[in-house]
């Protein structure tokens, strides 16, 4: 498509006559337009950077509430026996004949 359609499609589209603006008013819209790109250029690549980190943050998280699950297993484990186990005397984890139980 030539460029002349595709400015005059632009025109019609957005509804803009560039024609009706006078030159002080497109030279700080330029600048508008230049300082923008100069700030994305400059955003971006950290943008970019902080996306990756928190990509590998959540990973790490991830893993962590998996890890903190199979605790919370454990140690619900480890309460169940030791209450059908428990003598009024010693803990299962204390007591030298529960041994064999505690391996398990």
């Amino acid at each position: 498509m030539p460029t002349g359609v595709i400015v005059e499609r632009m025109r019609k589209g957005a509804d803009i006559n560039e024609r009706m603006y006078d030159m002080t008013e497109k030279e700080k819209y330029n600048n508008l337009i230049v300082d923008c790109s100069f700030v994305i250029k400059k955003v971006l690549p950290h943008i970019k950077t902080m996306k990756k980190s928190i990509a590998n943050f959540r990973a790490t998280k991830t893993a962590q509430i998996n890890n903190y699950k199979i605790l919370y297993g454990i140690l619900d484990k480890y309460e169940e026996l030791n209450m059908t186990t428990y003598n009024h005397k010693k803990l299962v984890i204390t007591d030298s004949d529960n041994k064999d139980v505690i391996k398990d």
